[in-house]
């Protein structure tokens, strides 16, 4: 494996979803589609119980033992009904398809624009870590503008590398690809399991987006913890 030749002294990688732009937003709009008026706490507790439920099925999904469609209908039928709410597969597709459609409109976080080209002026390199289907990723990342501050060869999406987050060997993939040795490496990103510990187990220097102010689930220590883009833009050299 050819590593990337680049000059730059450090790498900045960021997780995706969640952690550039908002993926509450497009599924909240979902939600409320189907539903109606529902508190805002409630909606973020479904949220957080989705993401849980599709990390947890993401393995299962690898393995080829379930379709992408089913996860998505699956994550979503278990999540809401830990909140009491019966949801057959037919109202879950619903949603999706909503959330979906949602997610042609998403925007970047507040100071991401700034916040990256930052670390360019710098001389750093930035890239993009994230799971998820190729074509699927890759709409997004365009939809948000991210196409013209990342290079192309600095995007590793899960379906492309043959591994996927929370295993610590998408990070030393990465490493090898880049060339860039893991103690050079950044990585921001907002979920614990899926970027905060792998991260640090392949030994980078993760940054924790906690912009949901979740709490720490293991005894793993962050390089640093920020809770948005402004505290980031002060942290980099």
């Amino acid at each position: 494996m050819n590593p990337i030749s680049r000059t730059g002294e450090k790498a900045y990688f960021f997780d995706l979803d969640d952690t550039l732009y908002d993926q509450l937003q497009p599924f909240r709009d979902a939600l409320l589609k189907q539903f109606g008026s529902l508190t805002d706490r409630t909606v973020n507790n479904i949220f957080k119980e989705v993401r849980r439920y599709s990390d947890m099925l993401w393995p299962i999904y690898k393995a080829g033992e379930i379709t992408l469609k089913q996860l998505r209908i699956k994550r979503l039928t278990m999540a809401l009904g830990d909140f009491s709410f019966d949801l057959g597969e037919k109202e879950a597709a619903f949603i999706q398809n909503e959330y979906g459609n949602n997610q042609s409109a998403i925007e970047l976080f507040d100071g991401v624009t700034e916040c990256l080209e930052n670390i360019r002026e710098n001389g750093h390199e930035i890239g993009i870590i994230t799971n998820g289907p190729i074509d699927h990723q890759w709409k997004k990342i365009n939809r948000l503008g991210l196409d013209k501050l990342i290079s192309r060869e600095w995007v590793f999406i899960s379906d492309g590398t043959g591994y996927a987050k929370p295993d610590a060997k998408i990070f030393k993939y990465v490493n090898e690809k880049t060339g860039k040795k893991a103690g050079t490496c950044y990585y921001i990103g907002d979920a614990w399991g899926n970027d905060v510990v792998p991260s640090i187990e392949a030994g980078w220097k993760t940054i924790w987006m906690n912009h949901r102010n979740k709490l720490p689930e293991t005894k793993h220590k962050p390089y640093a913890i920020v809770r948005n883009y402004k505290e980031l833009y002060q942290l980099i050299p």
